[in-house]
């Protein structure tokens, strides 16, 4: 299962958690010989970069914007375990009005939710060894295993668009 951020998985003294509530609600259903597992997904931030060609008097916030929508919506569709598809996203942005071109579009899986906590100096994801480890070339997909969920992270500091 993947739950949104924030979700309690396992019970706590009163609060219920939703692995609990999971098992609850399929436990008068399930056949009687079957014994569910539920385990909690992996949860992988996806980002990409690319440069942008734009139009003449196209407002470039409201490409920003529509960019990050349209892909937090192609991404949020996608399964457990279901790959990021270069073409998709790059259908994505060279379909949106005012957009003339799309060129170093790279796909990027962005370091775990808690991977700046750490003991001693803590990582730095944005040098050039980092992040060839989880950059896709360009026209690569970004596979994830069957227990990961992609999540779009427009907010990470291995996003990024350029405009021109």
């Amino acid at each position: 299962m993947a739950p949104n951020p924030g979700v309690l998985w396992e019970s706590s003294g009163d609060i219920i958690g939703l692995k609990d509530e999971v098992l609850a609600a399929i436990e008068p259903i399930r056949p009687i010989s079957i014994f569910p597992t539920l385990a909690i997904a992996d949860t992988v931030q996806v980002a990409f970069r690319a440069q942008l060609t734009l139009a003449a008097g196209v407002d470039a916030g409201s490409i920003l914007a529509a960019v990050a929508a349209n892909v937090r919506a192609y991404v949020d569709s996608l399964q457990l375990g279901n790959a990021v598809l270069y073409a998709q996203v790059m259908r994505i942005l060279t379909q949106l009005p005012g957009v003339l071109n799309v060129q170093e579009l790279r796909l990027r899986r962005c370091p775990p939710r808690f991977g700046e906590i750490v003991c001693g100096t803590p990582a730095i994801f944005g040098n050039d060894i980092d992040i060839g480890a989880i950059e896709a070339p360009c026209g690569g997909d970004l596979e994830l295993a069957p227990r990961e969920v992609a999540v779009f992270a427009a907010d990470s500091p291995l996003m990024e668009i350029s405009l021109a």
